[in-house]
């Protein structure tokens, strides 16, 4: 990367930041190590820490995730606009291999893509068609040092198996290079279907500014399975703050119980969603909601990952946080007023806008220098 970059007459700047997980000896010198070696190539370096408790079982999922928070915390701190990792085809071919095993559909064996997107944040993978051998005769040839985990050999975990397993078939043919190429055919296939499902959003889905969304029913029912199951996942990662599908197997039940006209309405991936005789509508489960207030400072704040507010410069006054209209009670009804005939999860799950325990009214929607924009919007 710093090769890279130092032939380039203008590109981005780079930064460096590598995570102790605090769960081993040895961690904490082989972090530095890294900051060492990154500064030796002339590039900006940081340290970050997952802290706390840590969970007893599902410890490597629960590190990933700990692992992208702060890479993502911490690149919009610098104010990056990509993360880019060092995933491999052996990666590659070990995440196939672990969502076949879990019946994971076509997105699942499509594997990790080149460029996805986490919490905003863009994820590049540019060694994702390259070998894990190929990068070690790289080092080699380079005189680099690396580090080997041990927990590599842990056979505790779900991926340390996989690896394994995937040794014992390569004999077979079924080697890692011939899976990260299905899975590369696979994500063609994907990025197709997410194509028709754009298309299909756009006709069939409006997107209301208070934080939920209307699918109309009759055109959705006209669409194929792929792309009505598409069209849900969609909505819901939208609608529920997590930016993430619901598991295909909560999808594929949902859409069995669209069918059976049986029930008025369901919760799924902190989603609510209501059937209604021409429409669905689909909003933030209120329940899910923490009902303390988050100050308002004056950056952009994420909330719920599902609307971004911003104190306007040079307007408002201080001591502003943001609750959901839920912590009110039905004082929150008194906020809508007449003028808005919204069902009342999609109230309860707006940001209101409080000082002193006061409720000022729903953020955005007010004076007081505060913008609020349902990020769906953006679709």
């Amino acid at each position: 990367m710093a090769r890279w970059r130092r032939f380039l007459a203008h590109g981005p700047e780079l930064f460096v930041l590598t995570v102790d997980h605090g769960l081993r000896q040895g961690a904490r010198a082989e972090a530095e190590a890294v900051l060492r070696m990154a500064q030796g190539f002339g590039l900006q370096a940081r340290l970050l820490e997952w802290r706390g408790e840590k969970p007893r079982t599902g410890l490597q999922a629960a590190a990933r995730e700990a692992r992208y928070g702060l890479l993502i915390e911490a690149a919009r701190g610098l104010g990056a606009e990509a993360i880019v990792t060092a995933h491999t085809a052996d990666d590659q071919a070990e995440t196939v291999l672990m969502r076949l095993a879990r019946g994971s559909g076509l997105d699942g064996l499509a594997g990790m893509a080149p460029v996805s997107w986490r919490d905003g944040m863009a994820v590049l993978r540019p060694l994702i068609a390259v070998s894990h051998a190929r990068l070690v005769a790289t080092l080699k040839a380079e005189n680099l040092t690396w580090f080997e985990d041990p927990s590599n050999d842990n056979i505790a975990f779900e991926r340390i198996r996989m690896r394994r397993l995937l040794s014992d078939i390569s004999g077979a043919g079924i080697g890692g290079a011939a899976l990260a190429r299905s899975a590369k055919r696979l994500g063609r296939a994907r990025a197709a279907l997410e194509a028709l499902t754009s298309e299909a959003f756009r006709r069939i889905v409006t997107v209301h500014p208070q934080g939920f969304l209307e699918v109309e029913r009759q055109s959705f029912a006209a669409q194929p399975q792929e792309i009505r199951l598409r069209l849900l996942a969609r909505a819901i990662a939208l609608a529920g703050g997590s930016g993430e599908g619901p598991p295909l197997s909560g999808l594929e039940d949902l859409e069995v119980w669209l069918g059976e006209e049986r029930g008025r309405a369901r919760t799924l991936a902190g989603a609510r969603i209501v059937r209604r005789r021409a429409v669905l509508l689909i909003g933030r489960e209120p329940g899910r909601l923490h009902l303390s207030p988050v100050a308002l400072g004056r950056g952009d704040m994420l909330w719920d990952g599902r609307f971004l507010i911003r104190r306007l410069k040079g307007k408002g006054a201080g001591g502003i946080a943001i609750v959901p209209g839920r912590a009110l009670g039905d004082e929150v009804l008194q906020l809508a007023g007449d003028a808005e005939d919204l069902p009342r999860f999609v109230t309860d799950s707006r940001p209101v806008a409080v000082t002193k325990g006061r409720p000022l009214g729903f953020a955005g929607g007010i004076g007081h220098g505060i913008e609020a924009r349902f990020i769906a919007l953006g679709e």
